[in-house]
């Protein structure tokens, strides 16, 4: 079914779960099989922690830093940079939202007419 809707360069990572009711033999070797896997336990919590971080890791990570003044009355905007990407920094002026963040290409293209002009010097 991967390779039917082409998707076999996504990283996979497999997930083992009631780990804490597995027989610890049957695990080891389903471990040694699957390289890329985690046993977890939902009912007590274990490695959940480590779960979740290798997830961030695979994640796509936004790659446009922009600076926006973003006024007041496009707070969705604001929101989606939330959301949508990483706020690096955020501080509210009487002008609007001014917003330091990571994001991909669209959302840049939609916070750029916001951006502050240059300070001549």
């Amino acid at each position: 079914v991967i390779r039917d809707v082409g998707a076999t360069d996504v990283p996979e990572i497999v997930v083992i779960n009631k780990a804490d009711a597995a027989d610890p033999l049957v695990l080891q070797r389903l471990m040694r099989i699957e390289k890329r896997s985690i046993a977890v336990s939902a009912r007590t919590g274990m490695n959940m922690d480590q779960l979740l971080a290798l997830i961030d890791n695979e994640l796509p990570r936004p790659s446009v830093e922009i600076e926006a003044l973003v006024p007041y009355t496009h707070g969705r905007l604001v929101a989606r940079a939330h959301s949508e990407g990483e706020v690096i920094s955020e501080e509210h002026t009487p002008e609007g939202t001014l917003l330091k963040v990571r994001v991909h290409e669209e959302l840049a293209a939609d916070l750029a007419p916001y951006v502050p002009a240059p300070v001549a010097l």
